[in-house]
């Protein structure tokens, strides 16, 4: 019977690491989730910020265009603040870093 034990402890042993190691990756996964989700979120932040950039040039070219056909002697629409447009599409976005794979 003895022998029996230390084997039963041995394999409860084992299955504890075991569990262990699940809950380890358990948590890994959900910090990776976590992470993924604010991604998300930041890219479509980055989206909407682009598509009214875009409705914004879009008008203008409208604008333009009516101008262009119509009566001339109303002033010509504005021009846009083109550095605005070029920072928003060459500015890095601050990023977390993803979490750290189990080891």
């Amino acid at each position: 019977m003895e022998v029996d034990a230390t084997s039963d402890d041995a394999h409860v042993k084992r299955l504890g690491e075991h569990l262990d190691r699940l809950e380890q990756a358990q948590l890994h996964d959900r910090r990776r989730i976590d992470w993924l989700e604010d991604e998300l979120w930041a890219e479509r932040g980055v989206n909407t910020e682009l598509r009214h950039a875009l409705v914004q040039v879009v008008d203008w070219g409208e604008s333009v265009s009516e101008w262009k056909r119509g009566d001339r002697s109303v002033q010509a629409p504005q021009d846009l603040d083109w550095g605005k447009f070029r920072t928003l599409l060459e500015s890095p976005r601050p990023r977390r870093p993803p979490p750290p794979s189990p080891e």
